[in-house]
């Protein structure tokens, strides 16, 4: 059983509507989402915050070594999202150094979290709607052609997903069921899925990694109340719970390499810095 842990949290932004997908960005401060207002934000290390517009439910989001970021958007299916000049369709959008935005591609249909895997193509859970539905999938797309492969299909709602510390396998939440599943990743191709994660508090969202492997989930309450920060190894042993507040929806995070955890507060409106942990953060591809 897991330790209860208190941290120092502080609130960096606040009244930035429902927030995901937070990114540490490599040149200084982070980048997140807001399903809601159809915007990105970027909070600097000064605290300045600053605006993209991308319309319609953008989610999660991944930097690729050449400074593009690649959205996941949920598009008009969200039901919380804001339209946008770009239409009600779902997607791979790209963010240019230039801060032009764009498709990369239009075949997932309602992406919900993105990432870049070790073989430098953009993954991503491609879900039904709402949630609940009984049908989802998984893609991985070419960061330059755009081209798509579709890797997986199940019955269920793929949410969170990313890669650990082997490179060689793609964890994905199973959020209704509590779990998270291990698919092996073998010359670009997905094995089976194996629950190797069962929570048995709070429901799975996004998730990052610490530097032995370790998964660091965001557990979301679906009643009135509040979620936490669930550590496990990816054995499924639970380590630590953090509880950052009393919001039922804390919906992702993202871990520095000195331990400093920044955790969207969805439900809030919010981003939190967490400051305190005894683990540093494995680093994203493609930085490793």
């Amino acid at each position: 059983m897991g330790s209860q842990r208190q941290f120092q949290v502080t609130v960096l932004a606040t009244g930035l509507g429902f927030t995901e997908g937070p990114v540490i960005m490599q040149g200084g401060g982070l980048i997140v989402t807001s399903v809601s207002t159809g915007n990105l934000f970027r909070i600097g290390d000064d605290g300045s915050v600053d605006t993209i517009i991308v319309g319609n439910a953008p989610n999660g989001l991944a930097e690729h070594s050449d400074g593009r970021i690649f959205i996941a958007q949920c598009g008009s299916t969200s039901p919380i999202g804001a339209k946008g000049a770009l239409g009600a369709e779902g997607g791979i959008q790209e963010v240019g150094r230039d801060g032009r935005v764009s498709w990369l591609s239009t075949e997932p249909t309602s992406p919900n979290d993105i990432c870049i895997g070790p073989d430098g193509w953009v993954y991503c859970t491609d879900p039904s709607r709402p949630m609940g539905c009984n049908s989802g999938r998984l893609w991985r797309c070419d960061p330059d052609t755009g081209e798509a492969q579709q890797l997986a299909e199940m019955d269920w709602y793929p949410n969170g997903l990313g890669f650990g510390i082997e490179d060689d396998a793609l964890f994905v939440a199973h959020t209704t069921a509590r779990q998270i599943l291990r698919y092996p990743l073998v010359d670009g191709r997905l094995g089976d899925g194996k629950v190797v994660i069962q929570m048995e508090d709070g429901h799975p969202d996004g998730f990052d990694f610490d530097t032995d492997g370790n998964l660091v989930i965001c557990a979301v309450q679906f009643e009135q109340r509040a979620g936490s920060i669930q550590r496990w190894t990816p054995d499924g042993l639970l380590l630590d719970v953090i509880r950052v507040g009393n919001a039922p929806v804390y919906a992702n995070v993202a871990v520095a390499a000195d331990g400093t955890m920044y955790v969207t507060g969805s439900s809030e409106g919010t981003v939190l810095r967490v400051e305190g942990c005894c683990w540093s953060g494995l680093a994203l591809h493609p930085f490793r």
